[in-house]
């Protein structure tokens, strides 16, 4: 899979032109992907198999920005080039030891190179200065094993470790699983689980500069691993051939978070959306998410299926403050339905699919503006000690797909049409200080887009 996109967004210097603050920026974004790999697999004996998977990906974008300040003068505002490579090597043995036990052991390698740079300001008066600028490498290594016993058709039985190495910081976790379903009848199921996981920061977070005492420095290098203790129990009841009833409560408990190192910061990275966390930081936070699920799937049959999924949850922080308050991801709750019927040409030689998705969520948090001073100072000034207090109204999108798909002896074509946000829903992304306006204004999110594309695959 290899991808690429380019936007060019034109300068405006005549300022009886600029109806919004965003009319004075202009620039080009670049954006590319990339993932390319190949499998390999092979039977070592009538009792195991070996899986070996080698994958190449690349992520990279590019986004330069001037902003006009006046018509006489602009101001290359902001630049960032952000390049992340990997190398992944993974392989997996399946050991089927009798009827009853089976053994799964693993290892991922993963080499990654990465270079990052940005030069922004923090607002419109402040000057332009270098935030992150790193080029290096590293290596995360994963290794798992896990054991499954089934003393009978009713019981499984699952427990094992995951360990996990990054070698820019020498940071290493060693992770207990483990898992027990009861399967009491043909259509009744129940099922819990635990397991301690733990997740290296984003890279860029590592080489943020940050300025203490009047120098630049990069206080995040020795960030260790966030890390959660996750509890999930689930009972699964098949109503009818086909259709399965399912619901899951979980609690998330979260340690070692990364927040800032000021006492009266509500920094953490758990909060990312966008950007890196440039704040010094330390593994002093905390968290808990908790929620339940409920979900009803019919599965593909007569050539018709739908999933009808439900959520309730909370996700939650505590920053250096000591305070405990909502993500940003803290929606409550979220509904999704997704269905579609294929029509089927005797012959099976082509065949007409329609599908829709329709969600339903809460909307995300965002930080209060303060806006006494954002109007005097002339940019946003946000309430840091009331982070996240403020929900977004709900986010509505609905998506439909239509495809017509041949089918050929050696090959198979596509023809699709996929219009994503149906109903041109002006979804709210955030609020932001608008210069030429003079006034706090509302950002929204994409409407309607339309996708035609054509598929062949061999």
């Amino acid at each position: 899979m290899n991808g690429w996109n380019d936007q060019e967004f034109p300068l405006e210097k005549d300022p009886a032109k600029w109806e919004e603050e965003w009319n004075r920026y202009g620039g080009i974004y670049k954006g590319r992907t990339n993932a390319n790999g190949i499998t390999h697999t092979i039977s070592l004996s009538k009792r195991a198999s070996l899986k070996t998977v080698l994958v190449n990906s690349s992520q990279q974008t590019a986004n330069n920005m001037q902003f006009v300040a006046r018509p006489d003068s602009i101001i290359n505002a902001y630049r960032e080039k952000f390049q992340t490579k990997k190398w992944i090597l993974s392989s997996t043995l399946n050991t089927q030891l009798n009827r009853k036990q089976a053994i799964r052991t693993g290892v991922i390698a993963q080499q990654i190179d990465f270079s990052y740079l940005q030069r922004s300001r923090e607002n419109n008066t402040a000057p332009v200065e270098e935030r992150i600028n790193s080029k290096d490498q590293t290596q995360l290594i994963q290794a798992f094993a896990q054991w499954q016993y089934k003393p009978s058709n009713q019981l499984v039985i699952t427990g094992g470790a995951h360990f996990l190495y990054l070698n820019l910081n020498q940071s290493l976790a060693l992770e207990p699983r483990a898992a027990i379903q009861w399967n009491p009848d043909n259509k009744n199921s129940f099922g819990f689980g635990y397991g301690l996981h733990s997740q290296a920061q984003i890279m860029g977070v590592y080489f943020a500069k940050s300025r203490i005492n009047d120098q630049w420095v990069q206080p995040n290098k020795e960030l260790g691993f966030t890390k959660s203790h996750h509890f999930v129990g689930s009972y699964t009841r098949l109503l009818m051939k086909g259709l399965k009833l399912r619901t899951e409560i979980y609690y998330q408990h979260l340690f070692n978070l990364p927040v800032s190192i000021y006492d009266t910061a509500t920094v953490s990275t758990v909060n990312i959306a966008e950007n890196f966390v440039l704040d010094p930081l330390t593994n002093k936070g905390k968290g808990r998410n908790y929620g339940l699920e409920l979900s009803l799937e019919k599965q593909l049959r007569n050539y018709f299926y739908f999933l009808f999924s439900n959520s309730l949850y909370q996700s939650k922080y505590t920053a250096a403050d000591g305070k405990e308050r909502n993500t940003r991801y803290n929606g409550g709750m979220a509904s999704t339905l997704t269905m579609g019927k294929e029509f089927v040409h005797p012959g099976n030689r082509r065949s007409f699919g329609a599908n829709i998705k329709i969600i339903y969520a809460g909307g995300f948090r965002d930080t209060p503006l303060d806006e006494e001073a954002t109007l005097e100072l002339g940019y946003a000034k946000y309430r840091d000690e009331a982070a996240f207090t403020i929900q977004n109204p709900a986010y509505f999108r609905t998506d439909i797909r239509l495809s017509m798909k041949w089918n050929a002896a050696r090959m198979t074509s596509i023809l699709s049409l996929d219009i994503q946000n149906l109903t041109n829903r002006q979804n709210i992304y955030g609020k932001y200080y608008d210069s030429v306006k003079g006034k706090i204004t509302t950002s929204y999110q994409a409407g309607l887009i339309p996708v035609l594309a054509y598929r062949i695959e061999f």
